[in-house]
């Protein structure tokens, strides 16, 4: 299937204009409007209706259906809508909080100090994007993170004291 690349195009920037509506610091109601009725205009648009798009075209319709333009937003309705499609993940507990910001500090530590080792620098993003994606589960579900802070503790001394040791 062949995909118009301008139709793709004109869908991709409607979509990061409604993110930059929809995550604006103040709300603008005559902008959310306006931009709920542009991807609806957008989306019926014979230009932009090219079969390689029908897929994402249609997505994206759904989701613009749980909107209603003019109005709903005073109600909250369509914040709800908002909220639930890009809602954070939360942790269930202050106990889990607490560890969950030792677990982050610790990559914050971590990134720190790892690129002043002397290591592929692949090894090392990856090394960074496993922390992260260990950070990302920890708040997604309740395992124990612990053995996580544990282990990140032992391997930023033992970074910390190889540099050390490098240096004298």
């Amino acid at each position: 299937m062949k995909v118009d690349l301008r139709s793709l195009r004109s869908i991709q920037d409607y979509w990061w204009q409604f993110w930059r509506v929809v995550n604006a610091i103040e709300h603008s109601e005559p902008a959310f409007q306006a931009i709920l009725t542009m991807g609806k205009t957008l989306l019926t648009d014979p230009s932009v209706t090219s079969t390689g798009t029908a897929q994402i075209r249609a997505s994206i319709a759904h989701d613009l259906a749980g909107f209603k333009a003019n109005g709903q937003m005073a109600t909250g309705l369509s914040m709800d809508c908002i909220w639930q499609k890009f809602k954070p993940d939360t942790v269930s507990t202050y106990d889990r909080l607490q560890a969950l910001l030792t677990l982050i500090g610790l990559a914050d530590q971590f990134d720190n100090i790892v690129w002043q080792l002397e290591a592929p620098i692949e090894a090392l993003a990856s090394l960074r994007e496993s922390i992260g994606d260990a950070v990302d589960e920890a708040t997604k579900s309740d395992a124990s993170v612990e053995p996580l802070i544990e282990v990140g503790q032992m391997g930023c001394a033992i970074i910390e004291k190889c540099l050390r040791v490098h240096r004298n």
